[in-house]
């Protein structure tokens, strides 16, 4: 099972990947990160700071102004992403 953190997860874009995700075996999403209110079966933290859980890749679809935020995040973690911001 592949985990998924979904950086912009409230996002247009970042619904649309979860609703994709959601409908997969083989993948779920563990965890997203977004500013805006969203409702999701998954918890969602406000910073990556906040955040206390694992994932094998992070998916971004978030705004520009966290990418520095997100990469850290990454290295600190040791987790790839793909960024895919808009």
């Amino acid at each position: 099972m592949i985990k998924v953190f979904l950086s912009g997860c409230n996002g247009k874009m970042g619904q649309v990947v979860a609703n994709l995700i959601n409908n997969e075996n083989d993948m779920e999403v563990v965890a997203g990160i977004d500013l805006s209110e969203g409702t999701n079966n998954f918890p969602v933290f406000k910073s990556f700071n906040d955040c206390n859980i694992k994932s094998d890749v992070i998916i971004d679809f978030s705004h520009h102004s966290i990418t520095s935020d997100l990469i850290n995040y990454c290295i600190k973690t040791k987790t790839p992403a793909v960024i895919c911001t808009t």
